[in-house]
């Protein structure tokens, strides 16, 4: 699911969410909208996926980057942390 999708749904508000990772919502509705193309960091889509329970993922927030998950039974959902691998970001 995408984060509009997300915030559509009810299941939070944009001003919920941007509470618990500790952004402003207007950042959370820019990414929300990809108002001039901005998007999370990595270090948000990680917040933002544990923030909705695995709902919205780091592969579906930033499809652009290369995530690697590792086993951690405390991370929501079932596929385990998010990282991500910065050694396949061009130089």
């Amino acid at each position: 699911m995408n984060l509009h999708d997300y915030l559509s749904s009810g299941a939070m508000s944009a001003v919920d969410l941007a509470k618990v990772i500790g952004c402003n919502h207007d950042q959370i509705r820019h990414w929300r909208h990809g108002y001039e193309g901005r998007r999370p960091g990595p270090e948000n889509c990680a917040a933002v996926e544990k923030a909705t329970n695995g709902a919205v993922t780091c592969e579906e927030l930033r499809p652009d980057l290369t995530w690697h998950r590792v086993p951690d039974r405390s991370w929501p959902g079932k596929r385990g942390r998010p990282l991500h691998d910065v050694s396949k970001e061009a130089a």
